[in-house]
């Protein structure tokens, strides 16, 4: 039995879930899967009082000996979902029976979960220590991050596929995109117990290639002339200085050009001109007859993030990308200036 796994949609109104609403409790997910576009599973209704109570039932599978029970959980708020397991006995998780024809260790279980997996705040996350130890493989939701191999965490293993396609320019959307294939098969010699399964990524080819890099301007001039910094007796730019501009803009004056302006502009277009041929390497490299159709590269998108600490003067974001209009698919926020 074969299940290729990728990232669970968003609702772009609505950010990270698609909640049910209305009189009918409908969502944009129903309507897809009443024109069968979708197979729609884990939607719950919520019972009792306070945070609520649900009862998660699998979705049953069986080829040949082969049995996977997959359960679902989406669209609950985070913080509220963290608070149902919080208190024992909100979530409960129905279990296939146990037969003599079909003993319970026969079946692969496995978890498809879209919520929050990154703490950002204590109850607005669902920690992998809520889920039960019996499962066998959780694959992740909601992140954008792809970490699609699956990784130990105590019992189970859990599987981030990440998104499909850059969402935003971060670090975390900068890796590989891939696809996990899952494969489950029984023991032929002993079919009631748990059955062998691998998981093969599978890299994405068509998705725009996206380059991200952090640099710091104060390490960039600390480098000799030959390799593009401002030299040994170069000495960071005098505090006093910028507090005079400062005081010169605050009273309507227009202050002097930023030291070594020029110096930056040209350091971070080189930054530039390296991660637009590192992202177009792999492309050029599998096209290199420039046979067969759609041969013409991808416009990259490029994230070039820059710590101006060490009293730096910024340039203009949007005039600097004037300079990549068409060569990179993101020419007005190519680069985001910061403090440490």
């Amino acid at each position: 039995m074969r299940v290729c796994a990728s990232r669970t949609s968003e609702n772009p109104r609505k950010g990270n879930h698609d909640d049910p609403a209305g009189g009918e409790n409908l969502s944009a997910l129903d309507l897809l899967a009443t024109c069968n576009l979708v197979n729609y599973f884990g939607k719950h209704t919520l019972s009792g009082g306070g945070a609520g109570k649900i009862k998660i039932k699998p979705v049953l599978m069986q080829k040949g000996r082969t049995r996977v029970a997959l359960y679902g959980l989406g669209y609950i708020r985070d913080a509220r979902l963290h608070q149902m397991f919080s208190v024992k006995g909100n979530v409960e998780w129905a279990r296939p029976e146990n037969t003599e024809a079909t003993a319970l260790t026969s079946w692969f279980n496995m978890m498809l979960i879209h919520q929050n997996r990154v703490s950002h705040t204590p109850k607005n996350a669902i920690s992998e220590r809520y889920l039960p130890s019996w499962l066998d493989l959780v694959v992740w939701g909601h992140e954008h991050e792809c970490l699609v191999e699956p990784t130990d965490f105590g019992d189970f293993h859990v599987s981030q596929p990440g998104s499909s396609v850059a969402t935003s320019l971060i670090e975390g959307e900068a890796k590989q995109k891939k696809i996990m294939l899952l494969e489950v098969r029984s023991d032929p010699e002993a079919p009631n117990e748990a059955p062998f399964w691998r998981a093969t990524p599978i890299n994405l080819e068509t998705p725009r290639p996206f380059k991200y890099r952090h640099v710091s301007l104060m390490e960039l001039a600390r480098l000799p002339v030959d390799e593009g910094g401002l030299g040994e007796n170069w000495a960071p730019p005098d505090v006093a200085a910028d507090l005079n501009g400062a005081a010169e803009r605050r009273a309507g004056r227009r202050p002097p050009a930023a030291a070594h302006e020029a110096w930056v502009r040209a350091a971070l277009e080189k930054n530039v001109h390296e991660m637009i041929d590192d992202a177009l390497a792999p492309f050029r490299a599998a096209h290199r007859d420039g046979s067969g159709p759609g041969t013409e590269a991808p416009l990259p998108l490029i994230r070039l993030r820059v710590d101006y600490t060490g009293g730096f003067g910024t340039i203009n974001a949007q005039r600097f990308g004037q300079k990549f209009v068409g060569k990179v698919a993101n020419p007005n926020d190519v680069v985001q200036f910061h403090k440490s």
